[in-house]
């Protein structure tokens, strides 16, 4: 049909025709892109705008989606699952350069069962002759390639272990030179950097600001540089600072340069290469003294041509950052007396304390940092003598204490270590690690020992970082054992279902007997049934163990809720001689709470009340209880629980009688739910006699809506107009649902009662509704050209009594808002079975 434009204004058709002209200049781009062999790419193969907007898809994808590419083209993926896998996909993507242009991804991906799976996707950047990323290819890695990157990361973790073992001995190495060292030089630091990164020449250049220019103080080289002839001349000379590589450091950017970037510049790289002195690449790093610009630590590469990695750049900032203070050192040096303020000030600082010991007059001399620590007033050193020392010291450690002592008393040279306990002189009673160093003093060579000298180290910190550790590493261990745990019990639950839906299938096939056949049929529905508790059971425990567990607050009308939940659980009821009734309520009561989450529990305790009870009755209902909240229960006449039983069946994977169906997580989940709503969960029961199970709920006061009091099996709608269809012929049904297959499942359970019309998408719906005015509509959410929301906006224009149906493929809180707000009268969640049928007859009861 010829499209009509006479009715479009002058800037509407101005812009019809930009949307046109936009539109034949990407598909000239995607035609040249297919052209190169997209199209028959063996693997689902997406392209993608630098802003995640899909551009151009392949029939792979369109087949790995079970989407059409229409529907795929204009996905902003950038936009869609879980945050921390787009916040991971948003940093790949600014990470992209045309040297390093690839990145790997695990994407989740929802299975039509509601499963959760990971497939690994490869994301490569296409640059422009200019650098500007243009688009991205991305593919997703065959079962053989995701293998192989597994190990290529078990690997790259191994070697980022060595690395890290070899950073740790690297600066082990540095602190020991230090430690050794007689001057403040960082000629020594600098060597052992050079050993170790590929380095042939390493210099700390100081920026003096009367001239402008940067000056080499210590510095370190190789024997086989080439800068050896040129050192004299560099030692006076002054190396000239750019404004904008002043300003650059300043701000506290290192700088990376490298010998085929031409267009690369820094002020000591100018010299080199008037000198025709080769280099592969250089590394200049900022130093920043008492929070000033000193100048900058510089490493050269003359033959190592691999680029600078993150580790070694790290490294080398954390090298800057020694240098920094070893220069600070200096500083301080020169400006405090050297046997007192300075120590002092330095030693206090990292919380290291000096003190003596005179062993023949036991009198203990400590510095004023010490003394100050312990509250002792600025320059008074109290008597302190050995036996005072050992009673500050906490009493599983004074046997080390006494042996360090007998150490020194037989005259046994040498540096002498204990890690002990001492009490705070406060009153708390409180204890701080301390580790002490000692050595001891001789006047004469042969003399026996007569002095100690030592340092006093505050490692309280580190202890309890390394019992915050320990119980880190518990809690791991602990949580890989629950793991392993869930894993092997959810092995056992999903398979023993899965065993009868499968082997029953199998043998129905070759089944003749009718009555075979229906009992075949109700052992695969109730495993089917089964099965899809438990992974609903499964998603919920997930969110409750990451804390995602949605909740979705609302007005309800408690007993319309639990007139539905009635009637609902005698429609599941096969038994009939047990009687279920909702027997104690209020006149009226509206609270505001989570209606789906309520229904959850309560359907939960029905549901075992129906497991464990032959005959008698199941009761349930609500009350008022004191400390404004609201009691619910559910009692039943069936076998009861014994008393010991009561704390443990909240357990997970608890089940008290291992031969009913079930995962034993039903109970733990609801007591999370009662939880998270401010509630208490509970049971009352005596053996033989029946069980109560009841919860409690905080009593927020709602008001009543149209929108608050009809619900069945997790439906939810408003009390739906009266309708003027009083047909004595087949009741007609519009269903709108884009599948085949799914459309001949609701055709297989509702043609004999119903007369069937079938829309292939949203507005195919809306046009058949027109024509036909059916009596009820089942609408799927997810269609092309119009999803189920869009068209029933449409029908709702026309009509606000006709009960529209949502049928969707999520079930969680937030869906069933949206859809209420969307003008549904109720929803179904898939997969679909026979109770479409109570379903269906429920709301055309209601219209008459």
């Amino acid at each position: 049909m010829p499209n009509d434009y006479n009715h479009l204004s002058r800037e509407e058709l101005l812009v019809l025709l930009e949307k046109s002209e936009t539109e034949n200049r990407r598909l000239k781009s995607s035609q040249g892109f297919l052209s190169q062999g997209f199209d028959h790419a063996p693997l689902p193969t997406i392209r993608i705008t630098p802003e995640g907007i899909v551009e151009e898809v392949n029939p792979y994808t369109c087949d790995f989606f079970g989407m059409p590419r229409e529907t795929l083209i204009g996905i902003n993926v950038l936009n869609n699952g879980p945050e921390e896998q787009i916040q991971s996909a948003r940093e790949n993507i600014a990470r992209l350069t045309p040297r390093d242009n690839t990145f790997y991804q695990y994407v989740c991906h929802l299975t039509p069962t509601q499963q959760v799976v990971y497939y690994l996707w490869c994301n490569v950047g296409i640059f422009d002759p200019e650098g500007k990323l243009q688009y991205i290819i991305s593919y997703c890695m065959p079962k053989n390639l995701q293998e192989n990157f597994a190990k290529e990361l078990r690997e790259q973790a191994l070697v980022n272990l060595k690395i890290e073992q070899e950073n740790q001995n690297i600066i082990t190495d540095v602190l020991h030179v230090l430690a050794q060292q007689d001057t403040f030089s960082c000629e020594n630091i600098l060597q052992l950097v050079n050993s170790h990164y590929h380095t042939e020449f390493s210099a700390v250049f100081r920026y003096e600001e009367a001239d402008l220019s940067y000056h080499m103080k210590d510095y370190a080289i190789q024997e086989a540089s080439a800068l050896n002839k040129f050192l004299p001349q560099m030692k006076t000379y002054g190396f000239f600072s750019r404004s904008e590589t002043l300003e650059h450091f300043r701000q506290g950017h290192m700088k990376v340069v490298y010998s085929d970037e031409n267009a690369a510049h820094s002020v000591f790289m100018d010299f080199f290469r008037a000198q025709q002195v080769h280099f592969e690449s250089a590394l200049a790093i900022p130093l920043f003294v008492n929070n000033h610009f000193h100048g900058f630590l510089a490493a050269i590469r003359e033959n190592y041509d691999l680029r600078w990695t993150e580790n070694e750049i790290s490294l080398y900032q954390l090298f800057a950052k020694v240098v920094a203070l070893n220069i600070e050192r200096i500083i301080i040096q020169k400006k405090l007396d050297r046997e007192n303020r300075l120590t002092t000030l330095a030693l206090e600082r990292s919380e290291v304390y000096s003190w003596e010991y005179d062993i023949e007059h036991d009198f203990f001399y400590n510095n004023e940092a010490l003394l100050k620590r312990y509250g002792y007033p600025t320059g008074q050193q109290p008597l302190f003598d050995a036996q005072m020392f050992i009673d500050h010291v906490h009493s599983e450690d004074q046997e080390a204490v006494l042996k360090a002592y007998e150490k020194i008393n037989s005259g046994q040279d040498g540096d002498v270590q204990a890690r002990i306990r001492i009490r705070r002189p406060d009153g708390t009673f409180r204890y701080e690690w301390f580790e002490y160093r000692f050595m001891t003093l001789r006047k004469h060579a042969n003399d026996p020992v007569n002095y100690v000298i030592g340092t006093g180290t505050c490692i309280d910190k580190f202890k309890q970082n390394e019992y915050a550790l320990i119980r880190a590493k518990q809690a791991a261990e602990e949580s890989n054992r629950l793991k392993s745990a869930f894993l092997a019990n959810m092995s056992h639950e999903i398979r023993t279902p899965l065993n009868a839906i499968v082997g029953f299938s199998g043998v129905l096939a070759n089944t003749v007997d009718e009555a075979e056949k229906r009992e075949y049929v109700s052992i695969i529905e109730n495993n089917n049934a089964l099965l899809l508790q438990l992974i609903g059971d499964i998603l919920d425990l997930s969110k409750i163990e990451a804390g995602t567990l949605e909740f979705s607050y609302s007005e309800v009308d408690l007993n319309g809720m639990l007139d539905e939940i009635e009637q609902s659980a005698r429609m599941r009821q096969k038994n009939h001689e047990v009687e279920i009734r909702f027997e104690e309520r209020l006149p009226e009561c509206s609270v505001r709470t989570d209606r789906q989450r309520i229904m959850q529990v309560i359907n939960n305790f029905l549901n075992n009340a129906m497991k464990f009870t032959p005959a008698g009755s199941i009761r349930f209902g609500y009350r008022p209880h004191e400390g404004n909240l609201l009691y619910f229960y559910v009692s039943d006449t069936g076998c009861g629980i014994a008393p010991e039983n009561h704390d443990k069946i909240f357990g997970r994977f608890v089940k008290l009688n291992t031969f009913e169906q079930g995962s034993g997580l039903g109970l733990s989940i609801c007591e999370s739910i009662v939880h998270s709503l401010g509630g208490e969960i509970g049971v009352d029961s005596t053996p033989g006699k029946g069980a109560t199970f009841w919860f409690t709920i905080p009593y927020r006061h709602g008001k009543l809506t149209a929108h608050s009091n009809v619900a069945v099996n997790g439906i939810t709608g408003p009390e739906p107009d009266p309708c003027n269809t009083a047909d004595t012929e087949k009741p007609i049904l519009l269903i709108a649902e884009d599948n085949d297959s799914n459309y001949k499942l609701f055709e297989s359970l509702l043609k004999k009662e119903y007369l069937l019309i079938h829309a292939w998408d949203g507005q195919q719906a809306v046009q058949l509704f027109h024509d036909n005015r059916p009596h009820l509509i089942l609408m799927d959410i997810k269609m092309p050209v119009m999803d189920g929301y869009e068209a029933t906006i449409e029908i709702r224009k026309s009509s606000q009594t006709v009960p529209i149906i949502a049928v969707t493929a999520y079930a969680f809180a937030e869906d069933e808002a949206r859809v209420l707000r969307s003008g549904f009268d109720a929803y179904v969640s898939k997969p679909i079975n026979a109770s479409i049928r109570d379903i269906v007859r429920l709301h055309l009861n209601k219209q008459r």
